[in-house]
């Protein structure tokens, strides 16, 4: 039997794949900024305000762990 897909469903689907590429997309540069930090010299992250454990903290989360106000 087989089965088809309203226009309605299809656009959903649509829809639903383009925020996981959009979500996908962002996870990724996140992951890039978070590595990017490990990279900071000593005198660059004095001047954002985070010492070394922190930019190691941050670059070494998942990066599926996108903060909310990215998304």
């Amino acid at each position: 039997m087989a089965t088809s897909l309203s226009p309605a469903r299809v656009l959903g689907r649509a829809r639903a794949g383009l925020k996981l590429a959009r979500w996908l997309g962002l996870a990724l540069a996140v992951h890039k900024e978070r590595r990017a930090l490990r990279r900071l010299t000593e005198t660059q992250r004095r001047d954002i305000g985070i010492d070394w454990r922190d930019a190691d903290r941050e670059a070494r989360r998942p990066f599926w762990d996108v903060p909310p106000p990215r998304w």
